[in-house]
């Protein structure tokens, strides 16, 4: 699915990438392997059966007066009623040596009345992405006919003042030069124009978000001096990293203001984010309001628990778990220690999304790996009233410019160090010529007490995907 619905939405389809067709070269230029172009006469051609059922193959001989050359394509309907000897035409594919003739395997071509017209189709031809059941010319030739219809209705988005400040294209030119681009310098500034005006309307949401966010206010009051904050900090077997510390130093400085907290808290894997979480959970269980930790997968849910019930447990502090699959027993459980308040925190997936779960005052949300989740989503959490603080965490390294892009509606803390004792990891890349070396490795790992983690994409066996599965 293109998710195209609309001929909007088709304008909007652009090219996966471009076929340079513009040179036309002779049968006798033409190089195995490399992909060309070439004007040539039908001579002969030729459907026969294969001895595999179903299965036709049509070959077609062309020449010019270099050369000859032979085209083939399998179960190609009628393909022998258009390219009739005499018949001149454009084709474009990859051409090799086979049984000492040259040939060139399912090209694509346009049937062409002179020369002349050859150079006319010798272009910059868009590639489409794939969709099942849509040829590629087909869909090239509707998108062609909607540019011809519908770019004169489109209307221009940017101000002048901008388009002259940083010499971009009209809206219109911009699209028309996505789908036919006459060259690479035309399609270049094409796309800065649309990714200028992304950017710019994303810019402009979130400022929108933000300013929003500014005039909400919150009666939620959370400090760092309380019994339960004290408690956990003195409970930890270690000392807070400088970042751990300068973090939690933030997002108490955001609690103090009349609005609700929104912050991203970045990190690599073993930073230490979780410690920066429950800290703010054991500060919220000391102003008497709840915490909700969204995690997207019930493994790091369970593990999320399991962290929040080694150390806020031992201070009084309840924490509850509620994901998929629990009994109707558990759920209603979990469910009354939310509404009569008993239950200061509550770890879960995305059941905790549904609006109605009673909590009797919710004033954090923490939203772990919070990527995996849409705006819509976290707003299921989020939005209500009184207005939660909201930290959402991740483990994506994103430069901080492009942080400030995406996440202009947060501010953002960062934990750059790990904390002491934290092992280092060594990333590999292991080609398939040295496949005997990695198992190897793993052998020895294993005789060393060690374990090895082999993720693959599917755990199937499947005939039609030339991918590794964990079966195999």
């Amino acid at each position: 699915m293109l998710g195209a619905r609309t001929v909007w939405d088709l304008l909007w389809v652009f090219p996966r990438r471009y076929e340079d067709r513009r040179a036309l070269v002779k049968i006798g230029e033409l190089v195995p392997g490399r992909a060309a172009s070439v004007y040539a006469t039908v001579a002969d051609v030729e459907r026969k059966r294969l001895p595999r059922p179903g299965l036709e193959l049509v070959r077609c001989t062309l020449t010019d007066e270099t050369g000859e050359l032979a085209a083939t394509w399998f179960n190609r309907r009628g393909l022998e009623y258009i390219l009739k000897p005499g018949t001149s035409a454009v084709l474009y594919g990859t051409p090799a040596f086979r049984g000492g003739a040259l040939e060139m395997p399912n090209p694509e071509f346009e049937v062409a009345d002179a020369e002349r017209d050859a150079q006319d189709m010798a272009r910059i031809v868009p590639i489409y992405p794939s969709t099942a059941g849509l040829p590629h010319r087909w869909y090239r030739t509707l998108v062609s006919q909607v540019l011809e219809q519908a770019l004169p209705l489109v209307e221009e988005t940017l101000p002048s003042a901008i388009l002259q400040k940083h010499a971009l294209p009209a809206l219109r030119d911009a699209l028309q030069t996505m789908h036919a681009p006459p060259d690479e310098a035309a399609w270049r500034a094409a796309r800065r124009r649309l990714a200028y005006e992304e950017l710019l309307m994303l810019q402009a949401g979130m400022a929108m978000r933000r300013e929003a966010l500014g005039r909400k206010r919150t009666d939620v009051r959370i400090g760092k001096d309380g019994p339960v904050s004290r408690g956990f900090l003195q409970s930890l077997p270690f000392a807070l990293t400088k970042s751990q510390a300068d973090a939690l130093d933030e997002i108490f400085a955001d609690l103090e203001q009349l609005h609700p907290m929104a912050r991203l808290l970045q990190g690599d894997v073993g930073a230490g984010k979780t410690v920066v979480a429950l800290g703010l959970a054991a500060a919220a269980a000391d102003a008497g309001v709840q915490t909700a930790v969204l995690a997207p997968t019930e493994v790091l849910a369970d593990q999320l628990y399991t962290e929040a019930q080694k150390h806020l447990a031992p201070l009084g502090v309840k924490t509850v778990q509620l994901k998929g699959g629990q009994s109707a027993r558990e759920r209603r459980g979990v469910l009354a220690a939310l509404a009569d308040g008993s239950a200061a925190v509550v770890v879960g997936t995305q059941a905790l999304l549904d609006p109605s779960l009673p909590f009797q005052k919710l004033g954090v949300v923490v939203i772990d790996e919070q990527h995996r989740f849409g705006v819509l989503q976290r707003a299921a959490l989020v939005d209500r009233t009184p207005a939660p603080h909201l930290l959402m965490m991740s483990a994506t390294p994103i430069p901080r410019t492009l942080t400030l892009c995406l996440f202009g509606d947060l501010d953002v803390s960062a934990l750059r160090e790990k904390p002491a004792g934290r092992k280092t990891c060594e990333t590999r890349v292991v080609g398939r010529s040295k496949m005997r070396t990695l198992l190897q490795f793993i052998v020895d790992e294993a005789k060393a007490g060690g374990s090895t983690y082999w993720v693959c994409p599917r755990v199937e066996e499947n005939e039609g995907a030339d991918v590794a599965s964990a079966e195999q």
